[in-house]
């Protein structure tokens, strides 16, 4: 006998099922540049955890480096150009790049978690100015993304920040900074409004530097997505000087985005696929397998949104999915990545870190036993069936 939960669960996702559907897709991802896959290779394409991307308008490719504190610069075909930066605490240097973006105007920013500030750069290379976060925020952004042209969303999420607050329900992830960063213009999209805080291990995955993916769309639209995925988004909408949030909804399953754990087992090889196990000072330590993972969202520039998420099947088998939408969150289909192995039982063997204004992915791609940068091009289509 199954409990009233999980028949309001089944009646819910019945009731989904037939006011969201979409097409049936057909996804590829085909490669044409690899960055690093060279036989005794210089240095300079030699990476320990490629971590943030960003690429200009001649398709330049700027890249961060887990253990450097220099951004590396590379052509359009992959020949490195030079360097920006170097590590320390005076200007143009950094000690832990969280993110980094090229701006519309063509200038390089770079947000150092510890130094805490966002540093503007030339795309020569030149220092111009650097911009101390908000005093409210222990760290600087671990997003940034272009709001329109004259502003700019910053994503923060910090355990600090987090064992720091009296309450949880305190915490907003999502800032507004104009485009001199001269303090939060306002901020938005509270963690309550995104995880269900009366759960412990929701309530510890809030905690979580990458909980959320962010995408701009347009001037005035920011979608949120969870990596623990239900099949839910939510797409604020600035106007008439107010945020409004409306919910968006993808791919529908039975199968929860998680499944808690009663046994927490720190040996890497008696792990399940994808466990987290996390401890907070305000929920202890707790644990979950994620069924269904948000890896990152995009417009594209035709207009559509995509959304690639990694979900297990009914044979336990890990695929990379996505979902498509139209620029407004209407829900026009889904289709599983036909060619490219994402990720195995027991680890995932790429990042996807970035897409370029020619909709060109860029993956950190670990299949080889050491990371190289891989762009591949999306193709996707309806299929006829």
């Amino acid at each position: 006998m199954i409990s009233c939960r999980e028949w309001l669960l089944k009646v819910f996702f019945f009731f989904l099922s037939t006011v969201v559907s979409g097409q049936n897709l057909s996804v590829n991802f085909f490669p044409d540049l690899v960055i690093g896959e060279i036989d005794e290779a210089p240095k300079e394409y030699l990476f320990s955890g490629p971590e943030h991307i960003s690429t200009d308008n001649h398709n330049n490719i700027y890249i961060a480096d887990r253990n450097s504190s220099q951004i590396r610069v590379f052509d359009e075909k992959g020949k490195f150009l030079k360097y920006i930066g170097r590590r320390g605490q005076g200007p143009g240097e950094f000690i832990e790049i969280s993110c980094i973006l090229i701006t519309s105007g063509g200038e390089l920013l770079v947000s150092d978690r510890v130094n805490r500030r966002v540093t503007r750069f030339s795309l020569a290379g030149d220092y111009l100015a650097s911009y101390r976060v908000s005093e409210k925020q222990p760290v600087a952004p671990r997003t940034l993304l272009p709001l329109g042209e004259n502003a700019y969303v910053a994503k923060y999420i910090d355990r600090n920040l987090q064992a720091s607050s009296p309450t949880l329900e305190t915490i907003e992830y999502v800032h507004i900074y104009d485009k001199e960063f001269k303090g939060v213009r306002e901020s938005i999209v509270k963690n309550t409004e995104i995880w269900d805080m009366n759960i412990l291990f929701e309530k510890a995955m809030a905690n979580l530097s990458q909980s959320i993916n962010l995408a701009s769309v347009g001037s005035n639209k920011i979608l949120v997505s969870p990596l623990a995925y239900s099949g839910e988004m939510w797409l604020y909408e600035f106007n008439d000087g107010v945020w409004r949030k409306k919910s968006i909804f993808g791919k529908q399953s039975e199968q929860p985005a998680y499944q808690l754990l009663e046994n927490f087992q720190y040996i890497p090889e008696n792990r399940p696929a994808f466990s987290w196990i996390i401890n907070t000072r305000h929920t202890g330590r707790v644990g979950a397998v994620l069924n269904r993972i948000s890896i990152a969202v995009w417009q594209l520039r035709n207009g559509e949104i995509v959304h690639f998420v990694v979900l297990r099947d009914e044979n336990e088998k890990w695929n990379l999915g996505m979902e498509l939408f139209h620029k407004s969150g209407q829900y026009k289909g889904y289709g599983l990545v036909d060619n490219f192995e994402f990720v195995d039982d027991k680890k995932v063997k790429a990042v996807l870190l970035w897409k370029d204004i020619m909709d060109r992915f860029y993956f950190a791609d670990y299949q080889a036993g050491f990371p190289v940068i891989r762009r591949m091009s999306l193709s996707y289509r309806a299929n006829s069936e």
